[in-house]
């Protein structure tokens, strides 16, 4: 499969160890993915960029129609360091979330 066919925008969710969704839409799944896995305190990763953006503006908007209670942590970066990663485990232990959304993005 050369990287056109990669890039089509059809949807599939892989499991290694965890889960990574793509595609059209994806984000609208959040609330059913995290409901799934019985989490109810969501702590979302994201890069500066995308934490000021549309798109994290519309996972907001999903999370707070769906009555999950979430929190942004946006310190993640390009081949982020283990400090960083560090960072963002003691902020979910701290605040008590359940389970830690991996980075959002377009």
């Amino acid at each position: 499969m050369g990287v056109t066919e990669a890039c089509t925008g059809d949807r599939f969710s892989f499991r290694f160890p965890g889960r990574v969704s793509f595609g059209d839409g994806t984000v609208s799944d959040l609330p059913a993915l995290l409901s799934e896995m019985k989490a109810e305190h969501s702590l979302i990763l994201s890069g500066r960029t995308i934490s000021e953006g549309p798109l994290m503006e519309r996972v907001r908007e999903i999370l707070d129609l769906s009555g999950i209670r979430y929190g942004v942590f946006n310190g993640v970066e390009p081949e982020t360091l283990v400090e960083i990663v560090k960072a963002a485990a003691e902020a979910a232990r701290g605040a008590g979330y359940d389970i830690m959304t991996g980075q959002v993005t377009i």
